[in-house]
């Protein structure tokens, strides 16, 4: 469907089709269809639609639209001859607006023309990521000053440092964010990455480990949507990594490389500092944004409280009665939308979902700094709870005299942000106590539940990188009030978390490599089963990188995709609908696992099972596969390949002639297509192999971990091996596979 606005994408006129057809009664429906499709004749009569027309009018000024309300009846009584200025104001609207919806567009449409005059939003947002030492903090004060002095060899960012940089001859001016690169702060960037901003990623030219190189683009696709990246690789020796540059180009937003030395090589600093300064000045992300001059005004006097080119020594915090104040002193109109506008484009931070607190925040630092003094007081401690009375002691230790940023009517505000960000749980109402699950331990506990019976729920989202360690963290703030306790402990791990149910219901959900489990089990599992599941959906959804395809396993060793299951019952097929073993019948799947109907999982639609291919004859329905033996056997050929070579480099070689012996027997198997024959020819000489080499301290484990990647190259051998083992019924090694070293 068309727009009926032009400059709205089509995204507010289905927006105002869904607000129609939920307040129409099912005999209004087809009447207000007429909306959505205007008839060729009479083109623009309002007296055609009848009554429906004060509905729709209605509809918009409930939804907080007045202003596309008005915008809907000036087309039509100016037959659709739509003022220029206007449409291309819509189009050039920030999409940090656009994401809050039609309401907010309409917002800031209605305050530029109020104002009569605008000034250009002249700022930008340049965000450095990249591993601890790799030289972040040296670029963000060389782009500003390339004679600026380095940071000391034990200096590094806690959390996050932004500062200015102005363009000479530019009004323009670019805001330079360097964060902290330790993996334990990597949770809280999600809340300070964004949209509408220019990615700087930083690699250590040292070390040669593309996965390294993906983590953070995929960080950055995450949080950044179709924000671009400028690679600078910091040579700091001679040698040069082998990076996969063109695949990574084709794969994400990477615009640019650079390659230099970042402490000598000046002329090709410059080059990096020219890029980014025209790269900033052209683009039409901030060549284009504007405010009205009212409420620009305020944004200056926001910025001078905090201090002049942002120097940070004036006000980091200020109440809303001064905002009020310093609105009405402009003659700006409505301060709370204004509020909504600025938190939005970054100028300020405004919480108004935080009930009883009066704050806003005119330094960012203050949130990340607090964020970050807090996870890293923890970190250090070895420890992962906190009690709201110990944030003085926190401050005081990472701070020192500079606590006083922090004051205690301030403590309980960032206690409930930290909440309102999913960082963390309440383990102690009482006491206000928080749980930081990125800080539990690594490993599982020894004893877990088993839950892969025939009569369990089985589901898995497969992805095709590792999984963010903040996903499962999420799940497990929002579901802590269900963790189950064994012997007085509860039974959660930073990559996973067993959970209770009401009526004897028990659910296993973690990371497994690249996928993440979901294993449920009791009198009746669905009720846990379908809230676990809508959960991880809609967290899923927010990591856009992770390109995660939802699976089901529906009994023996076969998964199969939620689209495929209903097509296969819609057919009648006998396959979705087998006695088990014991000769119990199971229930069609979308019932079992509670499908709602017309439910829509990206990625791709295929089920998992071992055949090249299912055919039924009697409902003539074929599906492609997603694992398929042949491919799944080269692939793990490939990687035993490599890792033979660096075994013989190393002077490994009867470890080398074992794995070898290993990898023959894969290759005649490679064309056998039945599970048992497959299973005899491959034997369980790998599998004896891989667990030698994920037992802690053995000759193989230190040889494996002492490799260049070789830990990475055994998890995905392991991996692969597993989903073999799955299909052939071998059996599988440690899921937790030298317990996930490789990951970020």
């Amino acid at each position: 469907m068309g727009s009926l606005i032009p400059g709205d994408g089509g995204q507010f006129t289905e927006y105002l089709w869904d607000v129609l057809m939920a307040m129409q009664p099912p005999k209004r429906v087809g009447l207000i269809r007429k909306l959505k499709e205007p008839p060729a004749a009479p083109k623009f009569d309002i007296a055609w639609y009848g009554p429906q027309w004060k509905i729709f009018l209605k509809a918009l000024r409930d939804e907080d639209c007045s202003y596309w309300a008005e915008i809907y009846e000036k087309a039509f009584t100016n037959n659709f001859q739509l003022d220029k200025g206007e449409y291309k104001r819509r189009q050039e609207v920030p999409e940090e607006i656009k994401n809050l919806g039609p309401a907010a567009v309409g917002h800031y449409l209605e305050r530029l023309k109020d104002q009569l005059t605008v000034s250009r939003l002249n700022e930008a947002r340049i965000l450095i990521l990249g591993d601890k030492g790799v030289g972040k903090t040296t670029l963000a004060r060389k782009l500003i000053d390339p004679n600026a002095n380095l940071p000391d060899e034990n200096e590094s960012t806690k959390g996050v440092d932004t500062t200015l940089w102005d363009f000479p001859g530019d009004e323009l001016r670019a805001r330079i964010w360097d964060f902290a690169g330790h993996v334990v702060t990597h949770a809280a960037h999600q809340f300070f990455l964004s949209e509408r901003c220019l990615y700087v990623l930083v690699y250590d030219g040292r070390t040669d480990n593309p996965e390294r190189l993906k983590y953070w683009l995929n960080h950055m696709k995450n949080h950044g949507g179709n924000s671009e990246a400028v690679l600078v690789v910091n040579l700091k020796d001679p040698h040069q990594p082998q990076l996969p540059i063109n695949t990574l180009q084709e794969q994400y937003h990477l615009r640019k490389v650079f390659w230099l030395n970042l402490e000598k090589d000046n002329n090709k600093l410059e080059e990096v500092r020219s890029y980014i300064h025209t790269y900033v000045r052209e683009h039409p992300t901030w060549k284009k944004t504007v405010i009205g001059d009212k409420d620009y005004a305020v944004k200056q006097e926001l910025e001078q409280l905090f201090g002049p080119r942002g120097n940070k020594n004036g006000e980091e915090l200020i109440s809303k009665e001064q905002f009020e104040r310093i609105v009405q002193k402009h003659q700006a109109p409505k301060p709370e939308q204004l509020l909504s506008m600025l938190h939005s484009l970054g100028v300020s931070f405004w919480y108004p979902d935080l009930k009883g607190y009066d704050t806003l925040i005119l330094n960012p630092e203050w949130i990340t700094d607090g964020l970050y003094a807090i996870i890293n007081w923890l970190a250090n401690k070895k420890e992962h709870c906190i009690l709201s009375d110990n944030f003085p002691q926190a401050f005081a230790d990472q701070f020192g005299e500079k606590a006083m940023r922090f004051p205690k009517d301030k403590h309980a505000f960032l206690y409930d942000l930290i909440l309102q960000y999913e960082l963390a749980y309440e383990r102690d109402l009482v006491e206000r106590e928080l749980l930081f699950p990125h800080l539990l331990q690594e490993d599982q506990p020894k004893f877990l539940p088993q839950l892969d019976a025939i009569d369990s729920l089985l589901a898995r989202f497969r992805c095709n990188s590792p999984l963010p360690t903040h996903i499962v963290s999420r799940f497990i703030v929002r579901h802590h009030r269900q963790i189950k306790n064994y012997r007085k402990q509860p039974q959660v791990w930073r990559y996973g978390v067993v959970l209770e149910g009401n009526k004897g219901n028990t659910a296993l959900v973690r990371v497994v490599n690249w996928q993440l489990e979901i294993s449920v089990k009791g009198p009746k599992p669905k009720e846990l089963f379908v809230p676990i599941m809508d959960t991880l959906k809609d967290i899923f959804e927010q990591y856009k990188a992770q390109d995660s395809q939802l699976e089901y396993k529906i009994f023996e060793n076969r998964w199969f995709d939620s689209e495929v299951i209903r097509e296969l019952e819609a057919t009648q097929s006998p396959l979705v609908h087998q006695a088990d073993p014991s000769g119990k019948l199971l229930p069609l799947p979308s019932e079992r696992f509670g499908l709602p109907s017309g439910l829509h999982v990206s990625g791709n639609m295929t089920f998992f099972q071992g055949d090249a291919q299912y055919h039924d004859a009697s409902t003539k329905i074929e599906t492609n596969v997603t694992f398929n033996f042949q491919e799944c056997n080269v692939g793990l050929q490939t990687d035993l390949g490599d890792l033979i070579t660096q075994l013989k480099e190393v002077g490994a070689e009867l470890e080398a002639k074992e794995l070898a012996t290993a990898q023959q027997k894969l290759a005649e198997a490679k064309e056998i297509q039945d599970q048992e024959k497959a299973k005899i020819k491959m034997g369980k000489g790998l599998y004896r192999f891989l667990n030698k080499v994920n037992e802690e301290g053995t000759k193989l484990n230190k040889l494996v971990k002492g490799l260049n990647d070789g830990v990475s190259i055994a998890q995905d051998i392991a991996q692969q091996y597993n989903q073999i083992a799955d299909w052939t019924g071998l059996p599988q090694v440690p899921k937790a596979f030298l317990k996930g070293e490789a990951g970020g």
